[in-house]
């Protein structure tokens, strides 16, 4: 029997090679995807043509486009995703090297076959209860937020007056202090009232001896009278 020539089999004129299921599925998804990310690639790779040429444009007319901006955020937190993925993927000691690298190829393929269009429509929400929720609790947090730094600045200022007050006083203390020891040292003491025209001299200590006879009490050693 002479074996079929390579031509023949490939204008179709032999029957062609039967196939398991499983490889008919393998091989339907192989080609599926194939298609899908061809046709993906086609897509950035025209997106990108227009951005450039788009871009080019807003320099030459001196306009700050915001959809370039939001362009280029876009692909530059695409970028930076994939490679925190991509260590998180080198870090993980449960996957073989063959894993990573089907892993690595197939984020970056997925990359590859998106556009920043899809990437932006994806992670926009959309609107539901849920956002809406989201919404009314983020200005709650925020108003919630702006009363607790008004308390907190309330709270520093009447720190600081009474801070403020207690430092007045211990000045007023010390002045006073300072003018009793000062009064101590000269010989000057308070003047008691006179008993029989005759004035008496009251001395610094627990108790003054007049001269009645009567003990009458002054102000403790140290201490200034203030009357």
């Amino acid at each position: 029997m002479v074996p079929p020539k390579h031509t023949e089999r490939r204008e179709g004129t032999l029957a062609p090679v039967k196939m398991f299921r499983t490889e008919r599925q393998a091989n339907f998804r192989k080609s599926v995807r194939k298609s899908v990310v061809q046709t993906g690639k086609q897509a950035k790779d025209e997106e990108r043509r227009r951005m450039e040429e788009y871009r080019k444009l807003c320099k030459k007319e001196g306009i700050q486009s915001s959809r370039l901006a939001e362009y280029d955020q876009q692909r530059e937190q695409a970028n930076a995703q994939l490679d925190e993925n991509l260590k998180q993927i080198d870090h993980d000691q449960t996957l073989t090297g063959a894993e990573k690298r089907r892993r690595k190829f197939s984020m970056k393929q997925k990359l590859a076959s998106t556009t920043v269009t899809e990437m932006a429509e994806k992670n926009r929400k959309k609107p539901s209860a849920m956002v809406s929720m989201e919404k009314v609790q983020a200005t709650r947090e925020a108003q919630r937020a702006e009363v607790q730094a008004e308390r907190e600045a309330a709270m520093k200022q009447k720190f600081q007056r009474i801070r403020a007050r207690r430092e007045v006083q211990q000045y007023h203390q010390m002045i006073s202090s300072q003018e009793c020891r000062a009064n101590r040292k000269t010989g000057q003491g308070r003047r008691a009232p006179s008993y029989g025209g005759v004035p008496q001299v009251v001395q610094e200590g627990r108790h003054s001896i007049f001269s009645t006879g009567r003990v009458r009490p002054t102000t403790r050693a140290g201490e200034c009278s203030t009357r």
